[in-house]
């Protein structure tokens, strides 16, 4: 006998501090939409899964479980930016954190293997795959993390530059004349130049 799906879970990468799964009804679709820029790696597939599945299934529910969600109330020491005052009231800027699901349930599994409640525990989890970030844990809070505004920030990963001096991105705008388009594209795909940091994919020779 098959079973009928009622509902659809979806891990949402978008910058969002909300603290609770959302469903996503035509404001969260708006809202996820709006924050497609900051992870186009994630973001605009997730949205044609949405809308796939949608066109498939019109009256299933669908709820976004937000990636940031583990990350919201870290401590403005580790969440704020040394940058002007007005951009971080304007534009929202702060390190939002990444990976939050997998860090959440990692800290959890920790507590489980060691016998002692996370609350007991201070923690680094990292998430390895693809995308990389590492975070501390502590008493079952999160208090720092390597990825930002963006899932570029942090790690060396796949297909991500991570953390680079923004003076680099600066000169190579300003000397070699690129844009901040093909920039922006160098970086969240930087493997397919350098591939790797080594010269050729894998870390076996690192």
């Amino acid at each position: 006998m098959g079973v009928a799906a009622l509902r659809s879970g979806r891990r949402e990468i978008a910058d969002s501090l909300d603290r609770t799964p959302v469903l996503i009804d035509a404001g969260a679709d708006a809202a996820l939409k709006a924050l497609a820029d900051l992870a186009p790696l994630h973001n605009p597939p997730c949205l044609a899964a949405i809308h796939a599945l949608r066109s498939l299934r019109p009256n299933m529910a669908q709820v976004a479980c937000f990636d940031t969600t583990f990350h919201a109330d870290m401590p403005a020491k580790a969440s704020t930016y040394a940058v002007p005052r007005s951009w971080r009231e304007q534009w929202d800027i702060r390190r939002f954190g990444f990976h939050g699901l997998s860090h959440a349930w990692a800290s959890r599994r920790a507590g489980d293997l060691l016998s002692r409640p996370r609350e007991q525990l201070r923690l680094v989890t990292a998430h390895l795959g693809a995308g990389a970030s590492l975070a501390a844990v502590a008493f079952g809070r999160l208090v720092d993390t390597t990825m930002g505004f963006t899932p570029m920030e942090g790690l060396v990963m796949a297909t991500r530059s991570g953390s680079v001096d923004p003076g680099l991105v600066l000169w190579v705008q300003g000397n070699g004349g690129l844009s901040a388009e093909e920039v922006e594209e160098a970086l969240w795909n930087t493997i397919r130049d350098c591939v790797g940091c080594g010269g050729s994919l894998g870390i076996s020779a690192a």
